[in-house]
């Protein structure tokens, strides 16, 4: 105990120079009592450091770089384990990978989960690698003689109940006093229950009243067994978890998963990737499933509205471009693919086909109600609604750049959505009055050709005709 308490003065120490930030600094360590000693505390030799930090908006620091920081001291401090928790204390984030490992055998096992913890420690941004399991519990195994037990006219219940009741202790009786009462316990005192010459020497009460040591109807043999047995899936499992610092857990993830493969399992024991690494596995799956279901949405809308195919499929262009403005605006700002950034491009489908329909929509206007050539309509179209499709872009934009920039509590979570969506949004502008009028303009003129064809009219060269002036056009 003393050494724990030096080491956490230590401990405090680092905390109060590289976080000169935190409103208050809690140590505590040891075995607490109550409900500290059920949720709180785990062994005389373990503690907690919990920091309160300001506001993000007072800090100059995030939250993971001074994480980091941290980290480098802590772990120059011989003989210490450290664990980083972002949030409530027991209830924060946990582990971002979690490397599972299935089988019946302890020791293949730990053998495995030595060998990847040992592997996993070299990948670039792997931080705080902890196991599920830690070194066998040692014990004494008592091992009953049944037919010496017969033999005195002894069963095997009171034989473990006298075993209990003089190594563990068991209440008696209770005493009442001023209306409370106390368990009364009765148990060997501790001098004489500390090893396995103790044990041997318990004396077992027979039917006659003869007192024979437990050593003459038992074996006591040492031993050791695992101090938790964890199954998923009602299999035995181990598990291997680290933090991420320095790069993106999909990256990391991509790399310790290419160890596994190359580690050699045997036979009956398997491995599996969870955690948060497993959770954004499954985020993206679905989040991939949502943007297809949401353009096939969009495009049915559309068709009602239009009354065509074509048009919805010409306006449905805008998508791709604006995922690729999504991942450029990404690239350049150097922030990695997210849930958040996802969920901002399931936005960009429903936000980035407005501009196409108010387009599309008025070109056709400008041809069936005005008479308007094709591409007299296209050019005319897009000059006059230019400007629409401008300022609704640019409201959405702008309103997006302060939680891009970090602006405000909750924003470091947000951002990659702001970013995806002012990059998804400004790619899709420019190229929408560029490109869609273009696309618009080829597929009309496919359907023309056949048109005509259909019907067998000559099909006359198109250019500009002698004396064509634009300067109508406002």
């Amino acid at each position: 105990m003393t050494t724990t308490d030096q080491t956490f003065r230590v401990i405090e120490a680092i905390v109060e120079k590289e976080v000169p930030e935190a409103l208050n600094i809690n140590v505590s360590f040891g075995t607490g009592t109550g409900m500290a000693a059920i949720f709180g505390s785990s062994g005389s030799n373990a503690g907690q450091v919990r920091i309160t930090l300001p506001d993000v908006k007072e800090r100059e620091r995030t939250s993971l770089e001074i994480e980091a920081q941290l980290r480098k001291h802590l772990e120059k401090i011989p003989g210490i384990e450290v664990s980083f928790e972002r949030g409530m204390g027991m209830f924060g984030s946990g582990s971002d990978i979690d490397i599972k490992i299935f089988g019946y055998d302890r020791q293949i096992a730990q053998y495995l989960g030595d060998d990847i913890a040992a592997k996993i420690k070299q990948v670039a941004g792997v931080a705080e690698v902890t196991k599920s399991y830690s070194l066998p519990k040692p014990e004494y195994q008592v091992r009953l003689d049944r037919d010496r037990i017969a033999a005195l006219g002894l069963s095997v219940y009171q034989v473990a109940s006298t075993i209990e009741t003089c190594v563990k202790g068991t209440i008696a009786t209770q005493y009442r006093e001023g209306g409370r009462e106390y368990d009364v316990v009765v148990q060997l005192d501790e001098n004489y229950r500390q090893g396995k010459s103790d044990l041997e020497n318990l004396y077992l009460t027979t039917m006659s009243g003869i007192q024979v040591p437990l050593k003459n109807v038992a074996a006591i043999i040492p031993g050791e067994a695992s101090e938790t047995i964890v199954r998923e899936d009602q299999e035995r499992m181990i598990t291997i978890s680290c933090k991420i610092s320095g790069r993106d857990l999909q990256s990391v993830t991509r790399d310790i998963t290419q160890i596994l493969q190359k580690t050699p399992f045997p036979t009956n024991f398997r491995w599996e990737i969870g955690g948060q690494a497993e959770e954004q596995a499954e985020s993206f799956m679905y989040l991939g499933i949502a943007i297809l279901a949401a353009i096939l949405l969009v495009y049915m809308v559309m068709a009602s509205q239009f009354e065509s195919l074509l048009d919805p499929f010409i306006i449905i262009f805008t998508v791709p471009l604006a995922i690729m403005g999504a991942i450029w605006m990404l690239f350049i700002t150097g922030t990695t693919m997210s849930v958040t950034a996802l969920v901002g491009m399931v936005l960009l489908v429903g936000i980035v086909v407005n501009n196409g329909i108010v387009l599309i929509d008025y070109i056709n206007q400008l041809r069936e109600k005005h008479g308007y050539d094709l591409w007299v309509a296209i050019l005319v179209g897009g000059k006059r609604r230019m400007r629409p499709v401008l300022m609704t872009a640019l409201t959405t934009i702008i309103s997006m750049v302060p939680l891009a920039l970090k602006l405000g509590s909750g924003a470091e979570i947000w951002a990659p959505l702001a970013r995806s969506v002012i990059g998804g949004l400004t790619l899709s502008t420019f190229l929408t009055l560029i490109l869609i009028p273009i696309i618009y303009l080829f597929f009309e003129q496919i359907a023309l050709k056949r048109a005509m064809k259909k019907h067998k009219i000559e099909m006359k060269p198109i250019g500009r005709p002698a004396g064509f002036d634009l300067s109508f056009i406002q």
